[in-house]
């Protein structure tokens, strides 16, 4: 039922001539910027239709229109587009709206056009700009988002992040090899890893707590990764975390906690690539501790020697014998590694103590090992803990992730309780931005509410709590897209998702200059972060501004995505299950 542009042009101006409403009245801008602009068109449904297609008219040339709830139909010029729907989103009922998102780049910065024609032709009827309905009720509907799509574009940032020499199959086009010398005026090799967010600073202590967080997802919902395909790229994911970290455990008693000094590093602005020479890097060792530092390796490296077990189990072995001697190091040689790598202490200060993180390494051992002399001191550090009560789970607070633990080995009703009261919490008292997300701290506030969203899904799972899981995908539907503005902050997901991320790589071209005027250009990051879960609300109105100088808005870290890809896999594997309505 395809239409020739030229009936869409005589239908369009007759519209006109007949004195029906002009086609702005169904476009709908919600951002715009110096060479571009983003928004809607909505047109209200008149009766039943099964299939679709839209043809789109501009007052002059334009670079490009991308429609991202259709496939497009060619031919298309420079002034004239044609969609149609994809399998998913054929089926409107009458009275119900048609709303497509797009992006719209003009043909240059002094460009003044806009859409002047529209004409919708569905399988029982056609309408143009001039006899578009108006006054149709919307069908509301709970939207489905794609879980298994988010959990891959979620891998993908993670390999976006990769430092050192990338290995064949790099599936992130624009990035290249890089800091490729990390260690070597020591004698060293501490390349690979992972560069923390925007920047290219590896500090271990996030990265170790990202990987644990990735490590207990791919424990306890292996399937959920199965299922969606991923579970190959998962373990790519931990791989080569893991890989870095037992590079940077130089000696039994040292461990190398940070690559490249902050200050210098911030204050570059281009493509890593183009970092050159000498990168500072810092250890712990005995006469200068870091028991929250190696014990979180420790966690990290024991949680994934479960996950490699039946994979690798020689890889599995080797991640265990560098946990045991990581945790014997942060347990006889205690310390706060923020007051041993002075430099870390302004960016990722350990301010919990390290109590917590040696609870956690104990647990994970305990899991990977059985041993019980493990159990008997993960017990011991809990009682220890200072701050049992918290409501954060992140980089730096860990001890309810160990009374969730705790709760599934042992059954005792201290851990059970602690752990329940956090998400009774979060479920019931915490304050919800407009949105209903749970609100915990300005900076990565949507990181938190992610976090203790995967938390409550484990836990649902040790308790066969639907309530926690039924809270845990509000939440992550709320990541996604399901609140009032319908905004996406997992970049590159739906159509309305960050333009502007935080980010120096994918803010600078493939090639030519990148310096800092990169970071308050207004046009959209030339390379699409995909899967970066940015910042999100800075305050409990749920404030965001998708600006890449904005750095709590639109920031994207290591930490960030963990907990939210650990809740996809989850919710995934539970939907297969038939346990998530």
């Amino acid at each position: 039922m395809f239409c020739v542009l030229l009936l869409l042009l005589l239908t369009c101006v007759n519209a006109k001539i007949l004195g029906g409403p002009s086609c702005n009245e169904f476009v709908y801008k919600t951002d715009t910027w110096p060479g571009g602009e983003r928004g809607s068109i909505k047109i209200d449904i008149s009766s039943n239709a099964v299939s679709w297609k839209i043809q789109i008219g501009f007052s002059e040339s334009v670079q490009s229109f991308l429609m991202f709830d259709g496939t497009p139909v060619l031919p298309s010029t420079k002034n004239q587009f044609t969609f149609s729907n994809y399998p998913s989103n054929n089926y409107f009922r009458a009275g119900s709206t048609l709303t497509l998102n797009y992006i719209l780049y003009y043909a240059s910065s002094r460009s003044t056009a806009k859409i002047i024609d529209i004409k919708l032709t569905t399988s029982s009827s056609s309408q143009s700009c001039g006899t578009l309905g108006s006054g149709g009720t919307t069908t509301v509907q709970q939207p489905v988002f794609d879980y298994k799509k988010a959990l891959d574009y979620s891998i993908r940032f993670y390999e976006a992040q990769r430092s050192g020499k990338l290995p064949s199959t790099n599936r992130i086009s624009w990035r290249k090899s890089s800091t490729e010398n990390d260690g070597k005026h020591l004698g060293l090799d501490l390349t690979g890893g992972y560069f923390n967010g925007g920047d290219y600073v590896k500090f271990n202590f996030p990265q170790a707590a990202a990987m644990t967080m990735l490590a207990w997802g791919m424990v306890e919902f292996s399937k959920g990764y199965e299922i969606a395909g991923q579970h190959k790229y998962g373990l790519d994911t931990l791989r080569w975390g893991m890989d870095y970290l037992m590079k940077c455990h130089t000696k039994t008693n040292e461990f190398y906690g940070q690559v490249a000094n902050g200050g210098t590093d911030h204050a570059f602005w281009g493509r890593p690539e183009d970092i050159t020479g000498e990168r500072q890097c810092y250890k712990i060792d005995y006469t200068s501790p870091g028991s929250d530092l190696a014990g979180e390796v420790a966690a990290a490296m024991a949680a994934s020697s479960i996950v490699f077990k039946n994979v690798d189990s020689a890889y599995s072995q080797k991640l265990l014998s560098h946990s045991k001697q990581l945790y014997q190091f942060a347990d006889q040689y205690r310390g706060k590694y923020s007051d041993s790598i002075s430099d870390a202490s302004l960016y990722y200060k350990s301010w919990n103590g390290y109590v917590d993180e040696l609870a956690l390494a104990s647990v994970w051992l305990y899991r990977a090992t059985g041993h019980q002399n493990y159990l008997t001191a993960a017990e011991k550090h809990w009682d220890n803990i200072p701050q049992k009560d918290t409501n954060r789970v992140d980089w730096d607070s860990k001890a309810r992730v160990v009374a969730i633990l705790l709760s599934w080995l042992t059954e005792k009703d201290k851990y059970t309780n602690n752990a329940k009261s956090l998400c009774d919490w979060a479920m019931n008292k915490a304050p919800r931005t407009p949105s209903k997300m749970i609100f915990v701290q300005q900076w990565g506030s949507n990181r938190h509410a992610a976090n203790i969203a995967f938390a409550c899904l484990s836990l649902s799972k040790t308790l066969s709590n639907d309530g926690y899981a039924k809270f845990a995908k509000e939440q992550i539907d709320i990541l996604l897209g399901n609140n009032p503005e319908q905004i996406s902050y997992v970049v590159g997901f739906g159509s309305n998702y960050p333009l502007r991320p935080h980010h120096r790589s994918s803010s600078c071209p493939t090639y030519g200059y990148c310096g800092i005027s990169a970071l308050t250009n207004t046009a959209p990051n030339p390379h699409v972060l995909k899967g970066a879960l940015v910042g999100g609300p800075k305050d409990i109105q749920g404030t965001y501004n998708d600006q890449r100088d904005d750095y709590i808005s639109s920031a994207v870290r290591l930490d960030y995505n963990a907990g939210f890809q650990s809740a996809l896999a989850g919710l995934i594997q539970l939907k297969s299950e038939g346990k998530l309505n």
